[in-house]
């Protein structure tokens, strides 16, 4: 088996079980979801089968973008040398050399990179964040003194939740970086 078909397998599974884990330790927590944090469940008052349900489509877009980011997209790597890393992530991401900035509220022009991009993000993302929350949830069925730290944590969760993605996104340019000055290397 290839390494990218080994990647998308391992990425798959991973972002099944650990979605699974989630569900289940929410379940044991909280079956009636009255303590439940999900903004579905908190904020729009919604039930157990509307959270599987929207559990099933945000799997099934991650697991599609990931294979679509492997196996079907075109890398837009900057043809000539020399490019820093700042300059390639514009180019890459815009096809043009821009404000750096300009990634955090501007989509790229080529789609191919967005879903390059989300591909990358997301599953890896997601699996970090279901361990995270799987595991606080875990935490709060069999540690009492976890539950006192998690009623005044709670709100840093969210950051914490941003900052995993943005990790990931960082990372994302790093590979691609990487594969860009190995393929002018190797020319």
């Amino acid at each position: 088996m290839s390494r990218i078909k080994l990647e998308f397998w391992l990425l798959t599974l991973f972002t099944i079980i650990t979605r699974c884990w989630d569900i289940t330790a929410t379940y044991i927590i909280t079956p009636d979801l009255e303590k439940e944090t999900n903004p579905m469940v908190s904020i729009f008052g919604q039930g157990w089968m509307t959270v599987i349900i929207f559990q099933i489509i945000l799997v099934s877009v991650v697991i599609t973008l990931n294979y679509y980011s492997l196996f079907k997209t075109k890398n837009s790597y900057p043809s000539q040398k020399g490019y820093s890393y700042k300059e390639f992530i514009t180019y890459y991401y815009f096809g043009e050399k821009r404000n750096l900035i300009k990634i955090v509220y501007k989509f790229p022009k080529n789609k191919s990179t967005l879903i390059k991009a989300l591909g990358y993000i997301l599953p890896r993302a997601l699996i970090v964040i279901s361990v995270f929350v799987s595991l606080s949830s875990t935490l709060l069925i069999i540690n009492s003194d976890y539950q006192k730290f998690y009623a005044v944590a709670r709100p840093y969760y969210y950051i914490v939740l941003i900052a995993i993605v943005c990790v990931f996104y960082i990372l994302f340019f790093k590979r691609e970086y990487t594969i860009y000055q190995k393929n002018l290397t190797d020319k």
